[in-house]
């Protein structure tokens, strides 16, 4: 066992004298301050770069939260110029057709111009919305196909096929109007048959589908213009913005005839749903 520590000092007392005693005091007490020191810069440095850390880490999250914030708005911002580019296009169109009763049909024209207002009066209320409920943006399609239904007669006939469910899901306002009117006048004008446009609306589990059909003149003869037109561009637009990557349009030919466009989007409800 090795000798105790007042051992030592008596011995080194014993061979040193009172003065060497004192001097060992005084390299114990120089290595304790100088010890004491170094915890004390050691102290300091960690409070110090602990504070850094804090002070750049904040900075780094004002960073990307102003960056969030500046992307959001400009999405919103080009949301809101899609939507803009849309909405006249349409209202025109709607006019136009009114116009062209006016020459032919008064009485039609009169009840024209009662669906037009109605549909003016819906899209100036969704005027400063993205999404809507699908309800809502039935309600719109449907005053839109009476004035085309007044102005073609029996050569267009209209059909809806939607799960209840879905009609309380969220969906991108001005959704179906577009697509109705790509299968008028590019699927069933060109066609001197009469013509259907259907739409097919379900929930799969957290997807929502929406498909709109026709049986007019097929994607051969209506393709090009079908692509490069206002309503399907500016649609897919409007998706990519809405929804990412999450989201799905397909323009296809039906094997029965006619052209099918089905959108994929996710699913979410207007209404929150009863547990």
């Amino acid at each position: 066992m090795p000798p105790p520590r007042e051992k030592i000092v008596e011995r080194f007392i014993g061979s040193h004298g009172a003065a060497g005693f004192s001097s060992l005091s005084s390299t114990w007490r120089y290595e304790s301050r100088l010890f004491s020191n170094l915890l004390n810069v050691l102290a300091y440095g960690s409070l110090a770069g602990l504070a850094h850390a804090v002070y750049f880490y904040r900075r780094f999250r004002e960073r990307e939260r102003r960056a969030v914030f500046l992307e959001s708005h400009l999405a919103k911002a080009r949301l809101h110029t899609l939507q803009a580019q849309l909405q006249p296009h349409f209202l025109f169109n709607a006019l136009n057709a009114v116009a062209t009763l006016l020459r032919t049909d008064a009485r039609a024209a009169r009840e024209a111009l009662t669906s037009f207002s109605e549909l003016l009066r819906l899209a100036l209320s969704q005027s400063d919305k993205q999404e809507v409920s699908l309800s809502e943006d039935l309600r719109f399609v449907e005053r839109y196909v009476e004035i085309q239904q007044t102005r073609l007669g029996d050569r267009f006939r209209f059909e809806q096929d939607v799960e209840p469910a879905a009609l309380d899901c969220l969906v991108p306002a001005l959704l179906l109007q577009p697509l109705v009117e790509n299968a008028l006048r590019h699927g069933l004008e060109p066609s001197s048959n009469p013509g259907m446009v259907r739409i097919v609306v379900k929930r799969l589990s957290d997807r929502l589908t929406v498909r709109i059909e026709d049986n007019g003149v097929g994607l051969c003869e209506a393709e090009d213009k079908v692509k490069t037109g206002v309503g399907l561009s500016n649609l897919r637009a409007r998706l990519a913005a809405l929804y990412g990557d999450h989201q799905k349009v397909e323009l296809f030919s039906r094997p029965e005839g006619g052209v099918a466009v089905e959108i994929e989007i996710p699913l979410r409800t207007a209404v929150p749903e009863m547990p």
